[in-house]
């Protein structure tokens, strides 16, 4: 379990567009809480899919401090974001 974590952080990272979504939904999957701060993060990923997911992830920890971050993203310009974010 530890290594699939630490290989779902370096895809979030530095995958491509599809690994990079496909490792946040796993990680929302996983429900760790130490992937909060790389979720976040991801929040601001170039791809639309991947800030989705990650807000989605966010929510499946149900870490307090990612309440706030997702109420401010239902706001968000990005359709998918925002949806995601609720």
């Amino acid at each position: 379990m530890e290594e699939e974590f630490e290989v779902l952080l370096k895809q979030l990272k530095n995958g491509d567009d599809e690994d990079r979504q496909n490792a946040a939904i796993e990680l929302g999957y996983l429900k760790d809480h130490r992937a909060f701060e790389a979720l976040v993060e991801a929040l601001e990923d170039s791809s639309t899919y991947v800030r989705g997911d990650a807000a989605r992830a966010l929510g499946e920890i149900s870490d307090k401090r990612a309440i706030e971050i997702l109420i401010s993203k239902l706001a968000s310009e990005d359709d998918w974001l925002s949806c995601c974010a609720a």
